[in-house]
């Protein structure tokens, strides 16, 4: 399943990555997993999150976001 989004060109499919860099020099990279629609037909983003720390520890774990949230958090696209 695809779902597009307007803060997002095109449509969004499983293994887009996109970035977060916060303020305290931890780096947050964001891989799609799955997208779907709840029932109250809300989509959703299911995505493993990657911190780099400044340190140079990494770890990852799983999310889930609504659309809007994971876009107002993830805005920048990963090649």
């Amino acid at each position: 399943m695809t779902i597009r989004s307007t803060q997002h060109e095109g449509d969004l499919q499983r293994g887009d990555r996109f970035r977060h860099d916060r303020n305290d020099r931890v780096t947050e990279t964001a891989t799609v997993v799955a997208t779907r629609v709840d029932a109250q037909g809300i989509p959703h983003v299911r995505f493993t999150v990657t911190f780099a720390l400044p340190s140079g520890r990494v770890s990852e774990t799983e999310r889930s976001l609504s659309l809007e949230t994971f876009f107002g958090r993830y805005r920048a696209f990963v090649n």
